[in-house]
């Protein structure tokens, strides 16, 4: 649900009163950058790397869950890995359609899934597998829901300032103002 819930808060929608803007768009004022949530399908098969030692094999076959959020830097992913354990992890990418049709690929993901099904299964009998585990709780990061994120400015000289900074004689100057706009090869009065 949430990883639906993150994509449709993303994309397009056909809402008049949107005006061609994502749902984050017009509430936040900034178009949000879709990159992570579009690269994978949840539930996907993919390729994570461990940081191990050279004759050890370094990638392993996981499943996508989704975008890690307030876990590490940008493009953090979580993928379920074959303890059924899901981890946090970057170095994510995808299994091509050529890597698909090996024969070794297909047995990896066999096993990979009668791994986590009898992991799972074994641990449904456990009355501790339903607790949510500690990097999946919820971080109060001190915000009200109601509230706009306040975020700080790259270049605090070109922040646009507040509305209420302003005067209404300094307002005074653009009454009456007129501008040049082109009109094909011509500049009209506008």
């Amino acid at each position: 649900m949430k990883w639906s819930c993150n994509v449709r808060n993303k994309t397009f929608g056909n809402s008049f009163i949107l005006e061609g803007r994502t749902l984050y768009e017009l509430i936040y004022g900034h178009t949000l950058d879709i990159l992570s949530s579009c690269k994978f399908d949840f539930y996907e098969p993919i390729w994570y790397y461990e940081p191990n030692t050279f004759p050890e094999d370094k990638r392993f076959i996981g499943q996508w869950l989704g975008e890690a959020h307030k876990i590490s830097q940008a493009m953090c992913y979580w993928v379920l890995t074959r303890t059924g354990k899901p981890i946090a992890r970057s170095t994510v990418q995808p299994i091509t359609e050529a890597e698909m049709s090996t024969e070794f690929v297909k047995s990896e993901l066999k096993t990979f899934d009668e791994s986590v099904s009898t992991t799972l299964t074994i641990n449904s009998d456990n009355s501790d597998a339903y607790a949510i585990p500690d990097y999946l709780q919820y971080i109060d990061d001190g915000q009200e829901d109601n509230e706009t994120p306040h975020y700080e400015s790259m270049e605090p000289e070109a922040a646009m300032p507040e509305a209420d900074d302003f005067t209404t004689k300094e307002y005074d100057k653009y009454i009456l103002a007129e501008v040049l706009l082109p009109k094909g090869d011509d500049l009209v009065l506008g």
